[in-house]
């Protein structure tokens, strides 16, 4: 479907990228989710044009359609059933949905397995950044060797949920950024090389229902009733390091629903936030504070942490003063 409708588009594992194709921006800020089978568009807003933003959505912003006639060109461009009454729109949506969402996955490549966590090897990148080997050792983060796993030449982060059980794994390349292609690879390959951001997601990893550090951290968080919002587990693992142990990650710079559930559930009254201090962070931080002061109280202190930096890059000083 986003072939006929001329969308070029980016496979990251979980999700799609694009640019918007509805208002037809310049940068790479529109997403479709596999998991929840939406998109977002991050710079416009543009679900909000649509009546939803699922598959029908796209073809009615990108073509201009009431939701009756993109749903009539989804039936005609992917060859569906095309005797089925289409005045009932909504009726036909969710018959459709289930087409285009399996030609949608069709083209997305199976994900190889991840590489198991007793096989991960020792590594000196996150050492040179300052992580101690006891606390990496402790939380079973190592390097994947294995050439044969998506993760491989990554450092992976065993991801667990609130009852420690295994929820998933995220790696961080150890490469830094291209200056041709934008992307986290070897410099021995030739660029651009797919599927190579700087933090990879396993395909079995839901975002949007765990937090990182929520297990090793419940103990703290129940005897104190708060808890550090950060983007990355490096900045949790930093606080952490420092003595701070209720501090999660929330993979990204917006607390998602899911999220907050659980966030209830850990016995959480008071929220500090402190997201990367850049653009995207102060902004993802403001849209989180409004949707978590409905549960929790809650303190930003994201224009706190070093300017255009994050929690990993601060002293204890520096973190301790910020949470003064």
């Amino acid at each position: 479907m986003l072939e006929a409708l001329g969308i070029e588009y980016e496979s990251r594992y979980t999700y799609l990228v694009a640019k918007c194709p509805i208002h037809k921006g310049y940068d790479k800020n529109w997403c479709w989710w596999f998991n929840n089978e939406k998109w977002k568009c991050f710079s416009h807003n543009c679900e909000t044009k649509v009546i939803r933003p699922d598959a029908i959505g796209i073809i009615e912003g990108v073509l201009e359609l009431d939701r009756k006639k993109a749903t009539e060109y989804a039936i005609k461009t992917l060859n569906i059933k095309d005797d089925i009454d289409c005045s009932d729109a909504k009726v036909l949506s969710d018959i459709e949905l289930r087409h285009i969402d399996r030609e949608i996955k069709k083209k997305k490549p199976r994900p190889k397995k991840v590489y198991k966590i007793d096989k991960l090897v020792p590594h000196d990148y996150l050492i040179d950044r300052g992580f101690d080997r006891e606390l990496l050792s402790l939380y079973q983060i190592g390097y994947c060797d294995n050439k044969n796993s998506e993760m491989f030449e990554r450092i992976v982060v065993p991801i667990r949920n609130y009852d420690g059980n295994l929820a998933g794994f995220t790696g961080r390349s150890i490469f830094q950024e291209c200056g041709k292609c934008k992307k986290y690879h070897s410099p021995d390959k030739m660029c651009p090389v797919e599927r190579s951001p700087k933090w990879l997601h396993s395909y079995d990893l839901n975002t949007g229902t765990v937090l990182f550090n929520i297990f090793e951290s419940k103990d703290a968080i129940r005897k104190t009733g708060t808890a550090i919002l950060t983007e990355g587990c490096l900045d949790v693992l930093r606080c952490v390091q420092n003595g701070i142990k209720n501090c999660l990650a929330v993979f990204g710079n917006i607390i998602k629903v899911g999220q907050i559930k659980l966030l209830v559930s850990a016995g959480v009254r008071d929220i500090i936030l402190a997201m990367d201090n850049d653009s995207a962070g102060v902004s993802g931080a403001k849209i989180s504070e409004k949707l978590l002061l409905q549960y929790f109280n809650v303190a930003n202190a994201t224009e706190m942490v070093r300017k255009d930096g994050d929690l990993e890059g601060m002293t204890k000083q520096e973190i301790e003063n910020m949470l003064i």
